[in-house]
């Protein structure tokens, strides 16, 4: 798995807290929710496969939701996502 940070800020550069993130994968399956913190800053870690025997399980790229904001995040190293609410 990776390491993701979501930084969500206005459009001043301000961290917004309380800010709702959704983060669904390729198939748009929620996969995680949280609100921001008083940074304006969530981390996770998400996988971007999963293995059973030999069958492998995509899950990038993710879909990162704040509000009507959007931003897909293709996973294959740690990853920092700024968005602009």
């Amino acid at each position: 798995s990776w390491k993701v940070t979501i930084r969500v800020v206005d459009k001043k550069g301000i961290p917004l807290a309380d800010a709702d993130v959704v983060i669904t994968d390729i198939n748009g399956k929620e996969f995680f929710r949280q609100k921001t913190g008083d940074e304006g800053i969530i981390k996770t870690d998400l996988p971007e496969y999963s293995m059973k025997g030999k069958e492998m399980t995509g899950f990038s790229p993710y879909t990162v939701f704040t509000g009507k904001k959007k931003t897909t995040i293709i996973l294959n190293r740690n990853k920092e996502v700024v968005i602009i609410k």
